[in-house]
């Protein structure tokens, strides 16, 4: 066999494969990995978010886009939006029932940044001390997930609000 006819093999074997990894569905997790809630986006028509710093934010789905309605009366920032809804698939990393009075501890005490998506209220705990994960509380339940949601949280509103022209 040349140099050429392995090279198209090669190619030939290469370029579905890329093709099939780009085209995979993001939101897939690995066998075992359960994620934070059954929610699936598209299913989600109200979100509210109260950090005890800014007003609280209640935003609504119309017509497949999003909308602030507190304190603003503006369009969503659409990847925004979706980047906040990607916390309902996170993995939840490890998962326990909360221990009774000891809210410090995982730094729950009140009041603390909260997303609501529909009826689910997420309270936004601190980190845990070794592996820097982040708690959060779902109903009596603290799930240990990877700290890269804080921000949506702790935003202002203005941060949701999209450009003009978009």
């Amino acid at each position: 066999m040349t140099r050429g006819r392995i090279n198209l093999l090669l190619l030939g074997v290469t370029v579905p494969l890329l093709l099939l990894v780009w085209l995979a569905p993001d939101d897939i997790l690995p066998p075992g990995v359960t994620p934070l809630t059954g929610l699936r986006p598209s299913q989600i028509e109200h979100i509210r978010i109260g950090n005890g710093k800014q007003p609280v934010m209640q935003f609504e789905r119309r017509d497949g886009r999003w909308w602030m309605t507190e304190p603003l009366q503006a369009a969503a920032d659409d990847q925004r939006m979706a980047a906040l809804l990607k916390i309902l698939s996170t993995p939840s990393l490890e998962r326990f029932a909360l221990p009774e009075g000891e809210l410090q501890d995982f730094g729950l005490t009140p009041p603390r940044p909260y997303v609501a998506f529909d009826s689910l209220r997420l309270v936004l705990g601190g980190t845990h001390p070794y592996n820097h994960n982040r708690y959060l509380l779902i109903d009596q339940t603290l799930h240990l997930i990877k700290d890269v949601f804080p921000h949506h949280f702790l935003a202002a509103a203005e941060d949701f609000v999209a450009a003009p022209g978009e």
